[in-house]
């Protein structure tokens, strides 16, 4: 991998919605936030209803233009959940 494709490795604290909406300066809404986290559009991490951001792992996003990592930020399930 080159060193380009490596991810930051946070060391901050975790974030949440109030404090993206803080570094967007008011430019979106808190519903936005939430439809880019369930389209999969921005890096978060889920705990429970709630979502949070690791500061570091979202300025490399914005740093990359928004773009993911290669592979994407997610890990893949090993295999495909069954259909309900």
């Amino acid at each position: 991998m080159s060193h380009s494709d490596e991810r930051p490795q946070p060391t901050a604290p975790l974030r949440d919605v109030d404090w993206v909406l803080q570094q967007f300066g008011g430019c979106v809404s808190r519903q936005r936030v939430y439809a880019w986290a369930r389209e999969g559009l921005i890096p978060h991490t889920r705990i429970g209803r709630r979502l949070f951001f690791c500061p570091e792992v979202l300025a490399d996003f914005f740093r990359r233009g928004g773009r993911p990592w290669p592979g994407g930020w997610k890990r893949e399930p090993a295999e495909p959940r069954p259909a309900a």
